[in-house]
């Protein structure tokens, strides 16, 4: 689980819900979570090629098919 998260952003896209970035009181968050909306199982998710992009803050995302 992310635990307790702020300035997050999170989208839901078919039956999971992801969410990236944001802070909390131990630090920056950097890390990719899915959580599967089905199961309400999360995981973090790792690149499929380089590295985790650095962590955000009080931004946006978005999906598009």
């Amino acid at each position: 689980k992310p635990g307790k998260i702020a300035h997050h952003s999170s989208v839901v896209f078919a039956d999971k819900m992801w969410l990236f970035g944001g802070s909390s009181m131990s630090g920056e968050n950097d890390k990719l979570y899915c959580l599967d909306m089905n199961t309400f199982r999360w995981e973090v998710v790792k690149p499929r090629k380089g590295e985790t992009p650095p962590s955000r803050d009080e931004h946006t995302a978005v999906v598009s098919e």
